[in-house]
């Protein structure tokens, strides 16, 4: 509400990790907006959305941070960055680099769960709603990262009773659509809504929105998306 960027602080207990039985001990890794991460009984390893660079306090206990210092890479995260923004034209370096974040966090998540015999596991993969992000034009890549994601998964098969693992997405993907429907703009018509600066704010919010629609490419939405 107040605007600012949400972490772990905007989230109510109890977590799933938490509503398990007392004893269980947990490993959560990478999983959005656990950061700062808290105290469980187990290991958290917060996850990259929204991270502060620089920071060394992603990990609890903390005392773990020396082994997982290398979870998250800032120098990484920039070439991520300055690669993203023109997506087709680094298209097969971005592949390449989403591949090689999924697989060196994966390889920490599953050194912890084989040395310290956890009872619940929580890996979170955020890549593949990247590459959808970018590259939802171009199936053929979209397609070659989730043969790449199989792989990974197929690795956490082997790591666990498959009657014991659940795969969850928390939405799926789809082109640009032809038509939309601007709820606030509808909200605004019939009276259920009033935009600051009354008349006047609402007028130039509205040619605002509409110029968008009228003179900015679709494949600009899209990336803006």
């Amino acid at each position: 509400p107040d605007g600012s960027i949400i972490d772990a602080s905007d989230t109510e207990p109890p977590a799933i990790w938490d509503a398990i039985e007392p004893d269980n001990r947990s490993l959560i890794a990478n999983l959005r907006s656990t950061y700062p991460p808290y105290n469980i009984n187990g290991t958290m390893i917060a996850g990259d959305l929204f991270l502060p660079s620089g920071v060394n306090d992603y990990v609890t206990p903390i005392s773990r941070y020396d082994e997982l210092c290398s979870f998250h890479d800032d120098e990484r995260q920039s070439r991520w960055n300055r690669l993203a923004h023109s997506p087709d034209d680094n298209a097969d370096e971005l592949l390449n680099l989403a591949r090689e974040v999924v697989r060196d966090k994966y390889r920490h998540f599953e050194r912890l769960w084989q040395q310290d015999h956890y009872d619940f596991g929580l890996f979170w993969i955020g890549k593949t709603d990247s590459i959808q992000h970018h590259f939802w034009h171009d199936q053929d890549r979209v397609r070659s990262f989730y043969e790449f994601i199989d792989e990974i998964i197929g690795r956490i098969r082997k790591n666990i009773d498959p009657d014991n693992l659940m795969i969850l997405s928390d939405h799926g993907f789809g082109k640009v659509p032809d038509r939309r429907f601007h709820v606030n703009t509808w909200l605004q018509r019939e009276g259920y809504l009033s935009a600051t600066g009354g008349r006047a704010g609402a007028a130039i919010s509205g040619i605002t929105q509409q110029l968008l629609i009228k003179h900015v490419p679709k494949s600009a939405l899209r990336t803006a998306h």
